[in-house]
């Protein structure tokens, strides 16, 4: 019998030399399989549509943002941060812009999801170097 770590693999499993190789966590549920289908539908067109919608909902979002200062007599700069450590960037980007506060949401995830995936205010609060309010809205 294969112990946990042996991997089943077959004659024409074998990847051509320079090929990239994606992991796909397959666990039996209709999440893994979604996951696993989703890989077929990949293509170099299919993410360059993904990243202009989403380009243009970060266009969009922004753009709200602004005219809800401007609506409220509110002057101040609407920036987007990509990062793969949002709360670092966050601190880093208020730092840059010299504020004094910090202002964020909250998604209210429970106690044990924080403690697995982690939580972006949580790292915010422990690493920025002036005051951060987190607002939680109640449903």
């Amino acid at each position: 019998m294969a112990t946990a770590h042996e991997l089943h693999t077959h004659e024409n499993d074998a990847v051509s030399k320079g090929s990239r190789i994606v992991a796909v966590a397959i666990d039996g549920s209709t999440h893994s399989a979604y996951a696993l289908d989703s890989l077929f539908k990949f293509n170099k067109q299919n993410l360059a549509t993904l990243m202009d919608e989403q380009v243009e909902k970060v266009n969009k979002d922004l753009h709200a943002a602004r005219e809800k200062m401007r609506n409220r007599n509110v002057k101040g700069k609407v920036r987007a941060m990509f990062s793969s450590n949002v709360g670092h960037a966050i601190c880093h980007a208020a730092e840059e812009e010299k504020a004094v506060f910090i202002i964020m949401g909250n998604r209210g995830h429970s106690m044990l999801r924080r403690t697995v995936t982690g939580s972006i205010s949580n790292y915010v609060i422990n690493h920025s170097k002036i005051p951060v309010m987190v607002c939680r809205q109640n449903h």
